[in-house]
C-alpha cells in the first residue's frame, strides 16, 4: 500500500497495536513485546502505548493476504486507517472508486492504489451479494466486530505480528501520515481534533515534526474551519 505525499492527493511512496495489561511491557516501534520486571506494574503511559508493526512484516502480510477478506480488513485499518466499527459499517456506496475515496460520516480518506485494487476485487466477487464491503464468507452477509478482528488476530499472529492490534494498525497510519503531512490534513483524514492528536502521537514524530503550542492553536483554528464547511 502507499502513503500520501503532502498535497492530499496522488499516491506516494510505499507504506511501509493496545497492550496486554500487566503482563508485557510494549516495545512502541517493533510490536514486540518482554515482561515486566518483577514487582512493576505497568505504567498508564505503556497501558496506552502504541505497537507499531514492522512494516517490511506488514508488506509481506499484506501480499499473502491479497484481496481475500482478511487483505481487506488488514488494508482499510493499516492504510486507510479505519476503525473496525467502521470496517464494519462500510457500504459500496462510501466506496467512490472514480475519485479514489471512502466517504465515511465524519470525513473522506483518499483511497490508496492498491486498497483500491483490493476493494475492485471484492466489488467483483461480493457486490451483488451485499451491500457491506466485509462480508462473511459463510453467511455472505455483513461480518460481526468480533468475526473482523478473530480474522485480523488470525492473520497477523501468522506473520508473529502476535502483539499488534487492529487498532495498532489505524494508530500506525496516523503516525505514518504525520510524518509526511501537516496536522490539520491528519485530523482530516483521520477524523481525530488536532488538539487530540498532539497528544496521544506527537511523541511518535521526530522533533521537526512537532509543533509549539502556539502553532498548534493556528492549526485547530485550520481544522475546526474544514468541518464548518
Amino acid at each position: 500500500c502507499r502513503i500520501w505525499p503532502d498535497s492530499g492527493t496522488d499516491a506516494g511512496r510505499s507504506c511501509q497495536g493496545a497492550p496486554k495489561r500487566g503482563s508485557v511491557q510494549p516495545v512502541c516501534h517493533t510490536g514486540i513485546t518482554e515482561p515486566l520486571p518483577p514487582g512493576r506494574e505497568e505504567t498508564d503511559v505503556e497501558r496506552d502505548a502504541i505497537n507499531r508493526p514492522d512494516a517490511a512484516a506488514m508488506e509481506r502480510l499484506l501480499e499473502k493476504a491479497g484481496h481475500t477478506t482478511a487483505g481487506v480488513i488488514l488494508r482499510l485499518a493499516w492504510c486507510q486507517g479505519l476503525t473496525r466499527e467502521e470496517i464494519q459499517q462500510l457500504t459500496w456506496a462510501d466506496v467512490a472508486f472514480f475519485e479514489q475515496q471512502i466517504h465515511l460520516p465524519d470525513r473522506v480518506v483518499p483511497l490508496e492504489e492498491e486498497t483500491c485494487a483490493c476493494l475492485r476485487a471484492q466489488y467483483r466477487q461480493m457486490g451483488e451479494r451485499s451491500p457491506f464491503v466485509v462480508v462473511s464468507d459463510r453467511l455472505r452477509k455483513q461480518m460481526p466486530p468480533e468475526s473482523i478482528s478473530r480474522l485480523a488476530r488470525t492473520a497477523l499472529d501468522r506473520e508473529g505480528l502476535v502483539s499488534v492490534s487492529l487498532m495498532d494498525l489505524r494508530h500506525d497510519f496516523i503516525i505514518r501520515q504525520l510524518e509526511t503531512h501537516d496536522w490539520p490534513y491528519v485530523a482530516r483524514v483521520s477524523g481525530i481534533s488536532v488538539h487530540t492528536l498532539y497528544a496521544k502521537f506527537s511523541g511518535y514524530l521526530p522533533r521537526d515534526r512537532r509543533r509549539p503550542a502556539e502553532d498548534r492553536d493556528a492549526e485547530v483554528d485550520a481544522f475546526l474551519l474544514w468541518k464548518l464547511l
